[in-house]
């Protein structure tokens, strides 16, 4: 049988319900606790175009079809460059050293 948990958590302004599976031997998932603060920054086609948390965010870019291009990942140090075929499935995802800037 499968257990899944519940927690919800409010904020003023924002209210948050997180479902998770139970982990195996009785592991659990790490949590956000309710007094983190997270901001989403979103571009007019609603695309989430940056993730911060304290001083360090994800950005994300993102082409004429909405489709993603670019990470550049300050939690892990990390820069992807996203590449496609004509499906539209991704094929490569190229890992640089985190920069917003210039990649290479």
């Amino acid at each position: 049988m499968i257990s899944v948990s519940n927690i919800s958590c409010e904020v003023p302004g924002l209210n948050v319900s997180i479902k998770y599976l139970d982990g195996i031997n009785g592991h659990k998932t790490n949590l956000i606790r309710c007094s983190d603060s997270y901001l989403y920054e979103y571009d007019a086609n609603s695309n989430i175009t940056r993730v911060t948390h304290g001083a360090q965010s994800v950005k994300y870019t993102y082409n004429e079809i909405n489709v993603l291009t670019r990470e550049d990942n300050g939690f892990i140090n990390k820069s992807y460059v996203y590449k496609y075929n004509l499906g539209g499935n991704m094929t490569q995802r190229i890992s640089y050293a985190y920069t917003e800037g210039t990649l290479g």
